[in-house]
């Protein structure tokens, strides 16, 4: 019969049309959009500029640049301040040989700050342990270990001391990914 041919032609021509390179496998259907799960999501903080005011009351976190005693191979410095419950992360470039910083227009919240000579140079942060360079895998853990919280507060928006220290430890994964 001539009526069920029809079916086994629109079967065919359906097969033929998924089959064809044309077509995107990873485009998204009238049946919902494609998730590749060969590749982990991970949250990516986001990086605002001390330039971009956030609106409510904004404070400050500042303080001392503590020297390595050597050059890096780098060519700034980058000082983040990352609050700890969001994942937002504010940033300022300083100078290759800044021996302090400030970093201005963030929000009250709790934060981790860290340093890095921008690009191929050591980390650093503000934490509760007492060494200058991490030059062990044992330093390194303590230093990435003594993070020290900074709370800012609409009572209390301006935070100094800082300083950044215990240079070598392993801080990246605290930090957004750079161009």
């Amino acid at each position: 019969m001539k009526v069920t041919s029809i079916p086994v032609l629109a079967c065919m021509a359906l097969a033929l049309a998924a089959c064809s390179s044309t077509q995107n496998p990873a485009s998204p259907t009238a049946s919902g959009p494609v998730t590749d799960t060969s590749v982990p999501s991970t949250p990516t903080a986001t990086q605002v500029l001390p330039t971009a005011t956030p609106s409510g009351p904004v404070g400050s976190i500042s303080g001392k640049i503590v020297p390595l005693g050597g050059p890096q191979p780098a060519t700034a410095l980058k000082i983040f301040a990352v609050e700890k419950n969001t994942g937002m992360t504010y940033t300022a470039d300083f100078a290759i040989d800044a021996t302090s910083y400030s970093i201005s227009n963030i929000p009250p919240g709790v934060y981790n700050v860290f340093a890095w000579y921008y690009k191929g140079g050591l980390y650093g942060a503000y934490t509760s342990a007492k060494i200058t360079l991490a030059e062990t895998s044992e330093d390194q853990f303590n230093c990435t270990n003594a993070l020290l919280d900074i709370t800012i507060t609409t009572a209390n928006l301006n935070f100094t001391g800082a300083d950044m220290g215990c240079w070598g430890g392993d801080y990246s994964s605290y930090l957004p990914p750079q161009p």
